[in-house]
Formats: structure tokens, C-alpha cells, sequence
């Protein structure tokens, strides 16, 4: 298992790519700011500065320029923020305060095919310095549904759909043993093991990528038969399977029986989550790590009274 990263240019206006994460739990497309008060955090990582683009325009939730007639605003003056908590598997919780700029945004290559589109931009002006510090990319691309937007121009997925209407309302991942692609408007057919199955997303007004889970098994072990109902998230941007804090070490436990291979690797069961028309299996390889075989998991505070027995895949 691993997370998306991958390249995005802001705009051919302005002329810089930064790395990002694409995750599916996120609906903004998220950046450190040049205005931001961390600055070791931009020393580490690549900024967004709106004013090195033409094309940037600062704005509030409702989708509207902080001043009309005035493209940015300079000095101090009343302006919306948002402020995001989220939890991830890999690297904990965090929060970031930001201001939101309108602005294009390109996928592709520098010199190569580009799709763009515009959106309000959540340009983090602070930032939670231990969680983000420890981030290897310079922001995250949200690829959500968007209940967990605070306004409809934020969604990327959404916008990207918009703006370009002879694309296919899908985005698709392939994951190889050292790398993976991520395609939107379509998938590579060459790349499937098997005929695509398509399942509902529970509860879309949330935001997630959320399906339902029938019972979770680890070889011959059931380890949870989903008796009062499991729900997954599917999560791009985590590299570890993220487990409701409640269900942590009960999890942990089954996973720990994973024995070190003499001259390296892993051997145990696969983990098997029951989809219902789908298997989805983890090998050993994909659950844990290190000569000592220790599980990959992330605990994660989730309500279980709104998710049940709830996981991030």
C-alpha cells in the first residue's frame, strides 16, 4: 500500500510544479503559502505565492473577490479564513488555517499535455509544524466528494469535470511494485486484472469514498464478522491501513502473528476484506513492514456511532 503523490503546475500563468498527495478524504487543493509564519516549513517545501501568478484572485467562501475590482489585496484586511482538522493513518492529526485564492490549476507535464481547470485554492498561512514538517510533499490535491467541501468551488474533481465536459466523470489508480499512475476522465484498460465492479458509496453527503464492508478476514480467521455493520474509507493518501481507535489493537493483535522469512521478508496470511461482489486482499508484504514483521496500522478517531466498525483502506 502506498499514497498517490504526484506533480501538479500551477497554471501556465505561473510556471511551478509542486508535489502533492492526491487524497480521496480531502476536498480542497491544499498548498503552504509564502504568506504562511513557518518558515522553516517553506525552507523544506515549495511555496504558493499568488502573486507571482496573473491569473490569482483573492476570495472569500461564498466564491467572491475580497475587494471587487482589486485582483489581490495587500496589508491587513477583513477576509474569510477556513480552518481543517483531518486524521491520517501515516502521520497523525494536524490542522491548518488558510485563506482561499482563486487560480488555475494544470495537470500534466510542464512541457506536455495539460488539462486545467479553476478553483478556490486553501493557501495554509499556519500549519501545524510537526505533522506538516514530516510531510514529503508540498501540499495535497483533495479528490473528495463534496460534503467535505466548505464551498463548490473547491472541489477539484468536481471543477476538473466542469471545465472539461468531454471527460469521463472518473479518476482511476494503478499501483505497481515501485511506482503507480493516477488517471482522470477514464482508466488504462491494460492495466486491469479484471473486469472493473462498481459499488455505492455510502452516505455521500459526507464527502467520503465510503463502501460497505461485509466481514474482514485474515487466512481461515474471521477477525470481524460485521455483525453491527463495517464501513471502509477508501484513503489515497495514506500508506498504511488506518483502523477506528476502538478496533486498534484488537487488529493489531491478529496482524502481530506475521513471521520474518530467513534473508528477508514476511510470511502470514493475507487480510481479506469482504466486499460483497469483491475480495479485496492485502499480502503479508502489503500490511506490514521491517525485518520484525510489525504491522502497518494507524489508529484512527472515528465515531462509531456514525461509521460502526470503520476503516481506511
Amino acid at each position: 500500500m502506498t499514497g498517490v503523490v504526484g506533480a501538479i503546475p500551477t497554471s501556465k500563468a505561473f510556471a511551478a510544479s509542486f508535489g502533492v498527495i492526491m487524497s480521496s478524504v480531502e476536498a480542497f487543493l491544499r498548498r503552504s503559502s509564502a504568506a504562511t509564519n513557518l518558515h522553516e516549513l517553506i525552507e523544506k517545501h515549495k511555496s504558493y505565492s499568488p502573486f507571482h501568478s496573473t491569473t490569482a484572485v483573492d476570495v472569500n467562501a461564498n466564491g467572491k473577490p475580497v475587494k471587487e475590482g482589486q485582483r489581490l489585496v495587500k496589508g491587513k484586511t477583513m477576509r474569510d479564513a477556513v480552518t481543517v482538522e483531518f486524521t491520517q493513518a501515516d502521520l497523525g492529526e494536524g490542522a491548518a488555517r488558510a485563506v482561499l485564492v482563486h487560480d488555475n490549476v494544470c495537470l500534466g507535464t510542464e512541457f506536455g499535455h495539460q488539462v486545467c481547470t479553476d478553483l478556490d485554492i486553501m493557501a495554509a498561512v499556519k500549519m501545524d509544524d510537526e505533522l506538516f514538517d514530516a510531510m514529503p510533499y508540498d501540499g495535497m490535491l483533495g479528490l473528495s466528494m463534496a460534503g467535505l467541501s466548505s464551498g463548490t468551488g473547491c472541489v477539484f474533481f468536481n471543477r476538473l469535470m466542469e471545465t472539461n465536459p468531454s471527460m469521463l466523470p472518473q479518476f482511476g489508480l494503478s499501483f505497481g511494485a515501485q511506482s503507480g499512475e493516477i488517471y482522470f476522465g477514464g482508466h488504462d484498460s491494460s492495466r486491469l486484472a479484471e473486469e472493473l465492479k462498481w459499488f455505492p458509496v455510502l452516505h455521500p453527503d459526507d464527502g467520503f469514498w465510503e463502501v460497505a464492508i461485509q466481514s474482514v478476514r485474515l487466512g481461515n480467521v474471521t477477525v470481524d464478522s460485521c455483525k453491527d455493520g463495517c464501513r471502509g474509507i477508501i484513503d489515497t493518501g495514506s500508506s498504511r491501513l488506518g483502523v477506528q481507535e476502538n478496533n486498534f489493537q484488537a487488529l493489531q493483535a491478529a496482524l502481530s502473528h506475521a513471521q520474518p522469512l530467513v534473508g528477508g521478508g514476511c510470511q502470514g496470511p493475507e487480510l481479506e476484506f469482504d466486499l460483497g461482489d469483491m475480495k479485496l486482499k492485502l499480502r503479508v508484504e502489503d500490511y506490514v513492514t521491517g525485518s520484525d514483521c510489525a504491522p502497518q496500522l494507524g489508529s484512527l478517531e472515528l465515531d462509531p456511532k456514525e461509521l460502526g466498525v470503520g476503516f481506511r483502506v
